[in-house]
């Protein structure tokens, strides 16, 4: 008997092992090098490290470089030739860390750089190759790499957890091409919550857990599999450009704000990802997955705001397999859709201002005399998640107004949020303000309150002679 327990048990420990190695995230020298170089500019999307001790090691050790010159270079190519977000990322993907210098990989050519990221020329390449192997020896970074390598192994163990839940079936049900097993995964610490998919894989930030340590907490799952479905959805959207680019033309002036916020600004790339965030939102919607709510505020703040639309649209897709197998073969419709989603973007845009709540009433009513209420009453536009939040202020610049003396808050039902007041606490012929804070009374739909919604203001009858 013992002897069959030895035997499963080692068969259990090769398949394990053989399971782990077939993800092995990786946290890699090319990657944090290049990410700390743009750092140390400021560029906002590499100053969002998560790890509170490894953010403190980075400012401890290379804020005196700031303004040596590989910095300085750095800040020029961001300042003047705009190369940021996943050109840098790009250009580490390109390189190879051979005999402590970095260099170009033997498949590269630097005469052919234009070809793989058209923000570069050779001679700017060349230059930061220089400059990255000045910084990397006169800043001893090898040495701090190392000295962190037992954090990087959290990091990589806790991505590889992560890796491993993806469905990875669902690629070639979709798609109708089987997962891809040789994508390949690297961490950066010092990204935070910037993501970017390069041509052999994923370069994903990373945030921390109650202890500081690296972990892929909240929406992590998700940007994981946006990155993913980029290497399929690229190739099929970009056979569309020409019939979407001029009605997304027409879309982008009503977006482009919160389209440069998340990085991106240009008809090309709101068509993509758009479509790749699409396509991942569809691989949540076919599990119920309880977040979809979060996901679609998510590509509402990167201004997909026809998003819900989308979705929508796509029950066509999954009502009719027999006659779309697979996405590739319902672009017809996806981008028919999308064009007439251009032609009718005002209706969309006031679609969805409607989306964030609004009161609908107060009882007492606002402004009313509130002597002998024990309670106000507030009715919501929509359903509400169940959070509340109160600034301990009272929203008014006048002096005289007091603070509404409330002891707790409380939802009814969906709709309606009642506040408990002090009524002994009412002084007689004052006005009482209380503010709200919008972002925390979240809608089912995950969108906030408006903000002309903040502010409650009451009264009270004078003192009777």
């Amino acid at each position: 008997m013992k002897r069959v327990i030895l035997i499963l048990s080692l068969c259990v420990l090769v398949f394990s092992q053989t399971a782990y190695s077939q993800t092995r995230s990786k946290v890699e020298e090319r990657f944090e090098l290049t990410s700390l170089m743009f750092a140390l500019i400021g560029a906002p999307e590499y100053s969002q490290c998560r790890i509170p001790s490894y953010k403190e090691d980075i400012v401890n050790t290379f804020a005196r470089y700031e303004n040596s010159e590989p910095i300085e270079y750095v800040r020029e190519l961001r300042e003047k030739y705009h190369i940021s977000y996943d050109a840098v990322s790009t250009a580490a993907e390109l390189l190879e860390l051979k005999d402590g210098k970095f260099r170009l990989r033997p498949q590269y050519k630097l005469k052919d750089i234009e070809k793989y990221d058209d923000r570069w020329t050779a001679e700017q390449f060349d230059k930061f190759i220089r400059m990255a192997n000045r910084f990397y020896k006169e800043s001893d970074f090898q040495e701090w790499f190392d000295s962190h390598r037992d954090l990087y192994a959290i990091a990589e163990q806790r991505m590889d957890s992560l890796v491993n839940s993806v469905d990875t079936a669902w690629f070639e049900e979709f798609y109708g091409k089987p997962y891809d097993e040789d994508i390949k995964f690297y961490v950066s610490m010092i990204n935070g919550p910037s993501n970017y998919m390069i041509s052999e894989g994923v370069l994903m930030g990373i945030a921390s857990d109650a202890e500081g340590l690296p972990d892929t907490t909240g929406t992590a799952g998700y940007i994981l599999m946006h990155e993913l479905c980029h290497h399929y959805s690229n190739d099929i959207i970009r056979g569309y450009y020409s019939l979407m680019i001029p009605y997304a033309e027409k879309i982008l002036p009503h977006v482009y704000d919160k389209q440069r916020a998340a990085g991106y600004g240009f008809v090309e790339s709101m068509i993509g990802e758009w479509f790749n965030e699409l396509c991942t939102m569809m691989y949540y919607k076919e599990r119920d997955d309880a977040n979809v709510p979060v996901y679609l505020k998510i590509a509402d703040d990167k201004g997909y705001i026809w998003m819900g639309r989308s979705m929508a649209f796509m029950e066509h897709f999954y009502e009719n397999r027999d006659k779309y197998p697979h996405i590739d073969d319902f672009m017809p419709q996806i981008v028919a859709f999308f064009n007439y989603t251009a032609d009718n973007i005002e209706t969309v845009v006031k679609e969805y201002e409607m989306r964030s709540p609004y009161i609908t009433e107060v009882y007492p009513a606002m402004g009313s005399d509130i002597t002998g209420y024990d309670k106000i009453i507030i009715t919501f536009s929509q359903p509400m998640f169940g959070g509340y939040s109160f600034s301990g202020t009272t929203g008014s610049d006048d002096e005289n107004v007091k603070l509404l003396p409330a002891c707790r808050a409380y939802y009814i039902d969906d709709y309606r949020l009642a506040i408990e007041l002090e009524p002994d606490k009412l002084e007689p012929g004052c006005t009482y303000g209380l503010q709200m804070n919008p972002i925390f009374f979240l809608a089912d739909n995950c969108h906030s309150l408006v903000d002309s919604c903040r502010n409650l203001t009451f009264t009270t009858a004078p003192e009777r002679e």
